[in-house]
């Protein structure tokens, strides 16, 4: 069992390095990671001004300025998104344009809490007072999808930065009990303190930026170091032979450890080898393996740290498939389009003429662009599909407009009229997160409906 599984496991895909921590050997690697905010289709955004919160404030202003400014710079940073001015989506909002044809979502925030305090603490034996400056700054942030105004987010932040200036004496007293070399460098360090205190604004900038400096954790897919720790294995007598395994490990041969571990538990049943060899198999980028492995023994011993590391590992399972859909560069459109596509395919002939009519009386650019999607595939596979300026001919012949409620019977004249045998209808139902296609797939000749489109999350938009 073991050579059959541990062959299918793919290339390293993250470094792993063990570490000896007292008795425990722990190994570090790494793994993917989904953002905090659900960025998935995401492509195109804007970085909008962040709101003061108190227009009257011009400190208020200036951190809202320098939080929109970072806030963009950390996105760009990432290469996750194509970039849209803000100055073009408010020339668009002036135009009563629909946004949506500009950007997949608008980044934007708000300054929602100020402080700055300066305290002086007094001093003691003849010191002189020092003194302590705090800013503190709460704001948050998030992504309006641009096509329906949903809110993702947001993300709350709290921002300090620290400043103190420490009287003369108290920094000859401390550095005066220092041997001569660390009170020199004790002296040229407290000199920057001692000179005064840093300026509000700077400390402004200083916890905003600390704030922002992991931005891209909640915007884009990222990686992350994760720690597991091997088992020791209870029983004395199979501890050579775990130790052989660590050792493997320990030089980098993670395919051998992993069959030293699996022929470990085969031959004597030790569950802590299993858990090893489930951590061998993360190493070497089988999680699915891993899962599959550590289900067959849970099955056989029933041992509650079996369960426990298939649910570590169904957790990290789920963060790999969520990642790989960011990896996906077809937009929401293309993606409901190719489903459709493969739904259709399975209930029309092959020979079938096929007349592809768009319906919708919403969100028309988009049904626009999954029915184009479906004659370009119809036709890459050789398909005969009915010409539009055909059908547009005969619309205006027959003075019928195929838009909104439309009888199936209109519908199966048109196209006998056309020539084809097969009409798919595309329309498009619900709003916002409820919005999806919907499709329509019926046999003229018999006049019987083949497909009806369902209601899953593959036909949302």
């Amino acid at each position: 069992m073991s050579k059959t599984i541990w062959k299918t496991v793919p290339p390293l895909i993250g470094l792993a390095v063990l570490v000896l921590a007292g008795c425990a050997t722990r190994v570090r690697l790494e793994a993917d990671r989904t953002p905090a905010l659900d960025t998935v289709g995401l492509h195109r955004i804007a970085v909008m001004p962040f709101d003061s919160g108190d227009d009257g404030n011009p400190t208020r202003r200036n951190i809202a300025a320098t939080l929109t400014s970072e806030a963009g710079r950390r996105i760009d940073e990432t290469g996750a998104f194509t970039l849209v001015s803000a100055s073009a989506i408010n020339a668009a909002r002036a135009r009563g344009a629909s946004l949506d044809n500009y950007v997949d979502a608008l980044f934007s925030g708000r300054v929602s809490g100020y402080s700055a305090t300066t305290t002086e603490i007094p001093g003691v034996a003849g010191t002189g007072p020092s003194s302590l400056r705090i800013v503190e700054i709460r704001f948050e942030y998030f992504f309006e999808n641009a096509r329906d105004g949903t809110i993702i987010g947001p993300i709350r932040r709290t921002g300090r930065a620290v400043s103190t200036q420490l009287a003369q004496g108290a920094v000859d007293q401390v550095t005066g009990r220092l041997p001569g070399p660390l009170a020199l460098a004790g002296r040229a360090a407290a000199a920057i303190t001692v000179g005064g205190l840093t300026d509000y604004a700077v400390l402004a900038e200083r916890a905003i930026r600390n704030q922002l400096r992991l931005l891209y954790r909640d915007v884009t897919p990222h990686t992350i170091t994760v720690a597991r720790t091997l088992e020791n294995e209870p029983n004395r007598e199979l501890r050579p032979q775990m130790n052989v395994a660590r050792a493997l490990m320990r030089d980098g041969d993670h395919e051998g450890a992993l069959e030293a571990y699996l022929a470990i538990w085969e031959q004597y049943g030790s569950v802590a080898a299993a858990i090893n060899a489930a951590i061998l198999f993360e190493v070497l980028g089988g999680l699915e393996e891993a899962i599959f492995f550590m289900e067959q023994v849970y099955v056989e011993t029933w041992d509650e740290r079996a369960s426990q590391v298939i649910d570590v590992l169904n957790v990290e399972l789920a963060e790999l498939t969520g990642v790989e859909a960011f990896e996906d560069p077809r937009t929401p459109a293309e993606i409901v389009a190719e489903h459709a596509v493969n739904e259709i395919e399975s209930v029309i002939s092959a020979d079938a003429n096929v007349w592809i009519q768009n319906v919708a009386t919403t969100y028309q650019h988009l049904a626009n662009e999954i029915a184009d999607s479906i004659v370009y595939s119809f036709l890459g596979a050789g398909r005969t599909v009915v010409e539009r300026q055909m059908i547009d001919q005969i619309l205006a012949e027959q003075d019928l407009h195929m838009t909104g409620m439309v009888a199936d019977s209109d519908f199966i004249s048109i196209g006998n009229l056309a020539g084809a045998d097969t009409i798919i209808v595309i329309d498009m139902t619900g709003t916002a997160r409820s919005r999806r296609l919907q499709v329509r797939v019926m046999d003229i000749a018999q006049a019987t409906l083949l497909m009806q489109s369902g209601t899953g999350v593959a036909w949302r938009l």
